[in-house]
């Protein structure tokens, strides 16, 4: 269509062909939106809600942008929600609970189903995880399959795109392959689309229902690599003409048809980037009698000193005889404590989110800065969580230290995080 709705700091944004993005929900609440998608008509977007205190919640809105209402008030920790081609279902996953969210609420965690007429929900199936709706209203996800636990155990692991009908019966599997991390098929069955070692790949699926292998080097049916440096949140368009994909601030798309047999067609690309100013305090603080390490060359210590900032810049380190304090500024009696430069975490690890849910208090974050580190860098985490949480850092949205990273892990062993290197 002309028009896409993606998340960004914790916002819904619409963005129209031409135009630049601007928010989609006018809500007047201090909450993390994600997980948006279309009804069939294209007249509202639903979508997933998460604040700490009170947990997630399913909404919906006009894709004109709104206040939005709610659709489900039970409580829970909601992921991977889809809708029916007749807008009459949502399919989502319930999480179990956790620290890093909320203990409860997660009881008997799965994917479920969601009508919308009656507000009846329905658990489908423990198992699965991506769950969408395909052909003839049956619902598909994923499922990986260990022979072992700890490391190694990729060895022997499968991934399986799986079917049921909305009972959870009838259970089927229709594609396997050894290093898949997310299956999509297509609304009419006609195609799947896969990722496997970060590509995205686009193939074929075979008729009578048979299942088959996929992986990058499969040659049983007709199989292209559609993405060029990696590929996230991977769907197809309500009629699966278009095989839709994200990379970092690009949203791309290509028609199915014409480009699996096609070499020379290129996927079309919108930049759905935006200039967010960082968030910084305002005014003037004085940090007054504490004593201070400077780490300057000579690595001199000020035993009764003054530290000047201004909004987010360091203005003045000195003795109390040194520094003179502006009448205007706030000032903080600190005496018997210590101040040093913050500490840099040069190999840290999250977590930053669970699964699509970034919360607004992450006690991993706070306890990083309570112990004095105000910058983190973590070489192996899930770039939809990690540089997503950085950006809300930045933005305000949340509190915790300045967070880097390389994304993704890229092991060199066999498993799903491998990545041949192959130029």
């Amino acid at each position: 269509g002309e028009s896409i709705v993606f998340e960004s700091l914790g916002r819904l944004w619409l963005k129209n062909q031409g135009d630049a993005p601007r928010p989609l929900t006018k809500d007047k609440t201090q909450t993390h939106e994600y997980s948006p998608v279309w009804s069939s008509d294209g007249r509202e977007v639903y979508f997933l809600r998460w604040q700490d205190d009170q947990l997630g919640s399913i909404r919906v809105v006009s894709s004109r942008a709104g206040i939005s209402r709610e659709v489900s008030n039970r409580p829970g920790h909601y992921v991977d929600l889809a809708i029916s081609s007749d807008d009459k279902t949502l399919l989502y996953r319930r999480l179990p609970g956790s620290n890093m969210t909320h203990p409860d609420w997660g009881d008997n965690p799965g994917i479920y189903q969601l009508a919308l007429d009656t507000s009846v929900e329905t658990k489908v199936n423990q198992k699965g995880l991506q769950p969408h709706y395909g052909p003839d209203g049956r619902v598909y996800a994923l499922e990986r399959t260990w022979a072992g636990t700890g490391r190694g155990s990729d060895n022997s692991a499968q991934s399986n795109l799986i079917s049921m009908n909305p009972g959870g019966f009838d259970l089927m599997t229709h594609a396997s392959s050894e290093f898949a991390t997310d299956f999509r098929i297509s609304p009419n069955g006609s195609y799947l689309a896969f990722i496997e070692h970060f590509q995205l790949y686009l193939t074929v699926m075979p008729a009578q229902g048979l299942s088959f292998r996929v992986g990058q080097s499969s040659h049983s049916m007709p199989m292209k690599k559609v993405s060029e440096w990696g590929a996230d949140y991977v769907n197809f368009s309500k009629d699966g003409k278009t095989l839709n994909w994200s990379i970092g601030p690009e949203y791309k798309s290509v028609p199915v048809e014409s480009f699996l047999f096609d070499d020379e067609a290129q996927p079309s690309v919108v930049n759905l980037s935006q200039f967010v100013d960082f968030a910084k305090p305002s005014g003037t603080v004085a940090l007054v009698g504490g004593k201070i390490i400077t780490m300057d060359a000579d690595r001199s210590v000020i035993q009764s000193g003054v530290v000047l900032i201004r909004e987010n810049l360091i203005q003045q380190v000195g003795s109390i005889d040194e520094v003179t304090i502006p009448e205007h500024a706030s000032v903080m009696d600190i005496t018997g404590k210590v101040i040093m430069p913050g500490m840099i975490d040069a190999h840290a690890h999250g977590p930053y989110g669970r699964d699509q849910i970034i919360p607004q208090q992450n006690w991993s974050l706070l306890a990083h800065l309570a112990l004095g580190v105000t910058t983190v860098h973590n070489p192996s985490s899930r770039a939809n969580q990690v540089f997503a949480a950085a950006e809300y850092q930045k933005a305000g949205r949340i509190l915790g230290p300045r967070i880097f990273s390389t994304g993704e892990v890229i092991y060199g062993a066999k498993s799903t995080g491998f990545a041949p290197v192959d130029s």
